[in-house]
C-alpha cells in the first residue's frame, strides 16, 4: 500500500539586515566569473573564471592571494576539501571545459594533480567527507571517482545522460549522481 504524507508549509520571515560597511568590489579576473565558493571559515574566497583561471582571495588582507592556472577552458566549478582535513594541508579542487579537474594546494598555489580522464566538459566535483576521495561528473556521461593522494581513478561509472550533480553521504559509503535523463543513480562504495 503506497502512502502519502502532506507536510506542512511554513512561512517563513524574510529578516532584512541593513549592512554597516560596504566591502569594495574586488577585481582581477579578464572576464566574466563563473563561480565563488567560500572556505569553511570564511577566510578565504575561490572564483572561477571564463579567462581559464581561478583565484584565492584573502579576506584578511582583501587581495587576491593566488591566480591559479593551467587550465586550457573556463573555470566553471571551485570546491574547498573539507575543513576538518586542514592538519593535511589546505587544499582546493577546480573543474574546467577543458575536461579535466586539477587539485590546488592553496598555501603556495601549486597544481598537485591533475585528473584527466574525462572526454568533456566538467560540470560537477566533491570531495568525500573523509577528504580523501574525489568525485567528478561529465558531459561525457560518467562519474568517476578519484584518489586524491595520488590522482589514480579508482572507478568511472557510465550514465545515460550528461551528469549534472555529484554527492557523497555523511559516512562516505555512497555516492549520488544526476543525470540530464531524468535519473539518480546512487552507487554503493566496497570498504
Amino acid at each position: 500500500m503506497l502512502q502519502v504524507r502532506v507536510l506542512s508549509v511554513i512561512l517563513l520571515k524574510i529578516l532584512y539586515i541593513k549592512l554597516s560597511v560596504f566591502l569594495s568590489p574586488t577585481r582581477g579576473h579578464a572576464k566574466e566569473v563563473n563561480v565563488i565558493r567560500w572556505d569553511s571559515t570564511g577566510s578565504y574566497l575561490a572564483s572561477g573564471s571564463e579567462d581559464r583561471s581561478a583565484r584565492i582571495w584573502s579576506l584578511s588582507s582583501d587581495s587576491c592571494i593566488h591566480t591559479l592556472q593551467g587550465h586550457a577552458g573556463s573555470v566553471d566549478v571551485v570546491r574547498w576539501m573539507p575543513s576538518k582535513h586542514k592538519e593535511r594541508k589546505f587544499f582546493l579542487a577546480t573543474a574546467s571545459q577543458d575536461n579535466t579537474v586539477r587539485l590546488w594546494q592553496v598555501e603556495t598555489g601549486e597544481c598537485l594533480q591533475t585528473y584527466n580522464r574525462h572526454t568533456s566538459a566538467v560540470f560537477t566535483i566533491a570531495f568525500s567527507p573523509c577528504g580523501r576521495y574525489l568525485a567528478s561528473g561529465s558531459v561525457d556521461r560518467c562519474f568517476k571517482i578519484w584518489n586524491v593522494s595520488d590522482g589514480t581513478l579508482i572507478n568511472n561509472y557510465q550514465s545515460g545522460g550528461v551528469i549534472s550533480e555529484v554527492c557523497w553521504n555523511s559516512s562516505g559509503d555512497r555516492i549520488a549522481a544526476s543525470s540530464n535523463d531524468a535519473n539518480v543513480v546512487v552507487v554503493q562504495l566496497s570498504k
